[in-house]
């Protein structure tokens, strides 16, 4: 069984969290009742089915509040890879 995460032709089961729903749900939060305006969402790898959901969840919420997020993309999910990435974020902003 796998865990939030597909394998394309590997017949086995696999329990997946909504993503698309949480990530919408929760930018919608930050939009309306924090009136975020600034948004950036790491992501890991694009190739990843829970990594779709949550960044179209993120940019339909954003889209809808008339934002555009920023999408920054991570080669994994872990801190080491994150952290550089974060990092770049704040020294060019």
């Amino acid at each position: 069984m796998l865990i939030d995460n597909r394998e394309d032709g590997l017949a086995v089961d696999a329990v997946m969290a909504d993503s698309e729903p949480a990530a919408y749900a929760l930018t919608e939060h930050l939009t309306h009742a924090h009136d975020a305006r600034r948004l950036v969402c790491l992501a890991g790898p694009m190739l990843w089915p829970n990594t779709v959901e949550h960044v179209a969840g993120r940019r339909l919420a954003a889209r809808r509040a008339e934002l555009r997020p920023m999408v920054i993309q991570a080669s994994e999910t872990t801190i080491r890879d994150g952290a550089p990435a974060v990092s770049r974020l704040l020294d060019e902003n």
